[in-house]
C-alpha cells in the first residue's frame, strides 16, 4: 500500500533516549529530535510500556494510512509531516520490532567531540539509587520485549550508551543481547574482552566508530583527546577477533575541520587494514536544520571528495536519508563523479 511514511517507523524501530531518570524519560518510535516526534513515556509495568508502544505505533500506522496520499494532519503524525524522512511510498509494515536504539543517560564517556554536547546535559555520574532504579525499569522492558515474541528474524541490537567499554552496566547490557546481532558504537579509547567475544561469536554483530580523522592532529581537534595510535591499535585488536567487514566507520564531515585531503586519503587507508564494512558519511547533526543554503554546498562538496576518493578505492560507502537528503545525495554522487574523471589530487 502506497502511504506516507519512513523507514524507522515501518521497522517499528525503539529508541531509548535521553536521561531515563527523570520524569520525563520516554521510548521514540523515531531516530529524529525532532519537537512533536512520536514519543512513549514508561509506564508503571514493562507490559502496560510494551502494549503502549504497540497501540502509539498502530495509532500512527493507521492514521498515515488512512489519508494514504497526503501527510496525516492528526496531532500524532504531525512532526513526521515535517520531516525529510517522512515519504510517500509502497511499505508493508510486519508490526514487528526490527530493531532498538540503547541511547540512554546518565553513560559514561571519555570523549569531548566538537559536534558533541550530550555530556553538558547528562553529568557522567555514577549511578545513584536513583538512576540504578532507573537502570533496573530499563532492563525489565527491554527483557519483556525479547520474550514477547515481536522481535524480527533481522532484529538488532544497537548499544550507542556513551562508552560502553567502561559503561557501569556494560555487563548487564552484554547479557541483555547475547545471541542477537549488535552494532556496539564506541569511541575506541579502550579495548574490551566481552565486546570482543561477542563479536567473535555474533559475525553479525558490528563495531562502530565514528573517526572523524585520518591523522592524530585532526582527530585530537575533533575529539578532544591525543590518543589516535592508542585508537588504532584498539581496533586492530578487534580486528584480530573478528571477521572482516564487523568494523565500520563513520566520517562526520565538518568543512574547514577534517576534510583536508590528507585525512581523507589516511582514513581510506585504515578502512583497506581493517577491510571495514563500509565508511558512512556523516554530518553535524546538531546544525543539520540551520544550515545556510551556501553552508550545505560547501559541506556537499566536502563530502564530495572523500566519496570519491572511497569509489577510487573500492570502500564501500554508506549514505542514509538521515544524514543527507536524497536531492544531497545526488548532488554529492554527480559531483564525485565529476573528480574522478577530473583525476584525484596527489
Amino acid at each position: 500500500m502506497e502511504y506516507y511514511s519512513c523507514y524507522f517507523l515501518e521497522q517499528m524501530y525503539l529508541t531509548f533516549k535521553g536521561r531515563i531518570d527523570d520524569k520525563y524519560s520516554s521510548i521514540a518510535l523515531c531516530c529524529e529530535t525532532t519537537e512533536g516526534a512520536p514519543t512513549i513515556p514508561y509506564a508503571e509495568t514493562p507490559e502496560e510500556t510494551l502494549k503502549n508502544i504497540v497501540d502509539k505505533w498502530k495509532q500512527i500506522m493507521e492514521d498515515s494510512q488512512q489519508y494514504g496520499n497526503t501527510p496525516p494532519p492528526s496531532s500524532v503524525s504531525f512532526a513526521c509531516s515535517k520531516c525529510p524522512l517522512y515519504r510517500k511510498a509502497e511499505w508493508k509494515p510486519d508490526g514487528l520490532i526490527h530493531a532498538i536504539s540503547l541511547a540512554v543517560y546518565p553513560s559514561p564517556c571519555q570523549c569531548r567531540c566538537i559536534y558533541c554536547h550530550v555530556y553538558e546535559t547528562y553529568d557522567n555520574v555514577t549511578p545513584t539509587s536513583r538512576t540504578a532504579e532507573a537502570y533496573e525499569r530499563l532492563f525489565g522492558i527491554l527483557e519483556r520485549i525479547k520474550e514477547s515474541g515481536m522481535l524480527a528474524p533481522d532484529f538488532a541490537w544497537q548499544v550507542t550508551c556513551g562508552e560502553i567499554s567502561i559503561h557501569p552496566y556494560k555487563k548487564r547490557f552484554l547479557e541483555l543481547i547475547e545471541g542477537r546481532p549488535a552494532l556496539f558504537f564506541t569511541n575506541g579509547f579502550r579495548y574490551d574482552e566481552g565486546i570482543a567475544q561477542h563479536l567473535h561469536e555474533n559475525p553479525n554483530s558490528c563495531l562502530f566508530l565514528s573517526i572523524d580523522a585520518g591523522i592524530p592532529e585532526t582527530w585530537h581537534k575533533v575529539k578532544g583527546v591525543n590518543n589516535f595510535e592508542t585508537v588504532l591499535s584498539n581496533l586492530t585488536k578487534y580486528y584480530h577477533q573478528s571477521a572482516p567487514g564487523q568494523i565500520r566507520l563513520k566520517y562526520i564531515v565538518l568543512p574547514g575541520i577534517n576534510d583536508t585531503w590528507e585525512d581523507y586519503v589516511s582514513v581510506v587507508d585504515i578502512a583497506k587494514a581493517l577491510k571495514v564494512q563500509a565508511i558512512e558519511i556523516s554530518r553535524d547533526h546538531v546544525i543539520k536544520s540551520s544550515m545556510s543554503p551556501k553552508e550545505r554546498i560547501t559541506l556537499v562538496s566536502a563530502a564530495a571528495y572523500l566519496l570519491a576518493l572511497c569509489q577510487k578505492n573500492d570502500i564501500p560507502v554508506a549514505l542514509f536519508d538521515l544524514n543527507y537528503t536524497l536531492e544531497e545525495q545526488e548532488q554529492m554522487q554527480q559531483l564525485a563523479q565529476e573528480i574522478l574523471e577530473r583525476g584525484l589530487p596527489d
